[in-house]
């Protein structure tokens, strides 16, 4: 994909799709690729980069953007006319799918992103044929159109086999996406039986933090640790 960035282990055992907010690029998140996979040797981060297009909140006016938003802050009950999130997440899919075709089980695939990306990351995971390694949402939402909670109610989806874990973190302080999408995203995963692991943080804006970054790497460690048959580190070039 033009404009990516990759991290990591070139021959990993793990892989995680990270994706930018509005207007951000994947250089926005290189570093805590670079210290994440240093953390967790095992691991392959690609940072994909969002095209540009126009975005209605921000004026009609053209920016790196996964998803057209009509309005900021973004509400649980925010309008959604989900224009282009369709093809963002087929984009992410094929991400995924050539992960697999390369010999990475679905299983060791972890989708995460920020804002805009972390609701991405989110319809990906739902969205995706098989379940996948994990799922990080930060300061994210669940975008209407995409209709999540009737995707999830489906019986195939609910037993433990098809379940992916998710990881929710949020600001209680967030003024761009507001803190309740983080509750309401919980709710909608649990309500289906799904693995939810939920943080607050007290104070924090629409941002990121050290202890947030822990519980990243908590998570990935937990649900995707390293194989006992893991290949040796090669460390991608900057």
């Amino acid at each position: 994909m033009a404009g990516e960035q990759v991290r990591g282990n070139v021959n990993p055992d793990t892989v995680v799709v990270w994706l930018h907010g509005l207007g951000d690029t994947p250089m926005g998140w290189a570093d805590m690729a670079e210290e994440m996979s240093s953390e967790m040797r095992w691991t392959k981060w690609r940072l994909p980069c969002a095209p540009e297009q126009p975005v209605t909140c921000n004026g009609g006016m053209p920016c790196t953007s996964w998803m057209d938003l009509i309005e900021i802050p973004i509400r649980v009950e925010s309008p959604d006319n989900g224009l282009h999130i369709e093809a963002s997440i087929a984009a992410v899919h094929r991400i995924i799918d050539e992960e697999v075709e390369n010999g990475i089980d679905a299983k060791r695939i972890i989708l995460g992103g920020f804002s805009q990306g972390g609701a991405l990351a989110l319809c990906s995971a739902v969205k995706y044929p098989k379940p996948l390694g994990g799922c990080c949402v930060l300061s994210g939402w669940a975008p209407p159109a995409q209709k999540l909670g009737s995707i999830l109610s489906k019986p195939e989806n609910q037993t433990s086999a098809s379940r992916t874990p998710y990881l929710i973190c949020h600001g209680d302080d967030d003024q761009v996406v507001e803190f309740r999408n983080a509750v309401h995203v919980k709710e909608l995963l649990q309500k289906s039986g799904q693995e939810v692991e939920f943080h607050k943080y007290r104070g924090m804006g629409h941002s990121s933090c050290a202890q947030e970054q822990c519980h990243i790497l908590g998570f990935i460690t937990k649900h995707n640790p390293a194989a006992a048959t893991a290949p040796a580190p090669a460390p991608t070039e900057a």
